[in-house]
């Protein structure tokens, strides 16, 4: 009895590392997945930003305005909690004849930030505000209230990039060749080499996007 516990006890040893080694390896194309494709929405995303320094401004007015908080709990045990303030506006514009209604405040993602920067926006944008929206002019329903690109919307692809070797690193690093040195460090060089292919590819879009 004791020796086919002891039999049954190293197969679970033995097939624990092979069951995590495949869990890793098809953990690893979702997350090149969703690198590329998080690159391709946020190039797409940058290129309106850089054609709507061509939009057309309409009239509008703001129908919403508030602040959100985000809370994100700390350290298992510690009282230390991050709040992200979070700012959201809701406007009416009209094109022609015809009305529309925007969220968007620019391009890159939502307002985030210190509070400070926050009511910053509060201030600017409060609700009855007569404001200048500027519109797709093939698509009015395409809208935001400040045109242009930002530091975020350049950085975000790049940022977003970092899955891309993350999964390459799922795929080839596993417990058999972690404990080769020369394997793991030929691994190393091709996450970062296809890092860097990527980062020129999405930089040389970035740049003709600007231009």
């Amino acid at each position: 009895f004791s020796r086919g516990t002891k039999e049954r006890g190293r197969c679970m040893a033995e097939e624990k590392p092979i069951l995590i080694d495949r869990l890793l390896f098809f953990a690893g194309p979702v997350f090149i997945l969703c690198g590329l494709i998080g690159m391709g929405v946020t190039l797409v995303d940058q290129r309106s930003s850089v054609r709507s320094m061509g939009w057309p401004m309409a009239p509008g007015e703001v129908v919403e305005s508030r602040m959100d908080t985000k809370r994100d709990p700390g350290p298992t045990g510690s009282q230390w909690t991050d709040i992200t303030y979070i700012f959201h506006v809701r406007y009416r514009y009209t094109v022609g004849s015809e009305t529309f209604e925007g969220a968007r405040v620019r391009f890159g993602g939502e307002v985030r930030g210190e509070k400070s920067e926050v009511q910053e926006m509060l201030a600017r944008y409060p609700v009855g505000a007569k404001i200048e929206v500027f519109h797709d002019p093939d698509d009015p329903t395409d809208a935001t209230l400040q045109k242009g690109s930002n530091t975020k919307s350049i950085l975000k692809p790049f940022l977003v990039l970092v899955m891309v070797p993350m999964g390459l690193g799922l795929i080839l690093f596993n417990r058999r060749g972690g404990r080769d040195r020369s394997r793991r460090v030929m691994q190393i060089g091709i996450m970062i080499g296809a890092y860097v292919l990527l980062a020129l590819v999405a930089a040389l879009v970035t740049l003709i996007n600007v231009l």
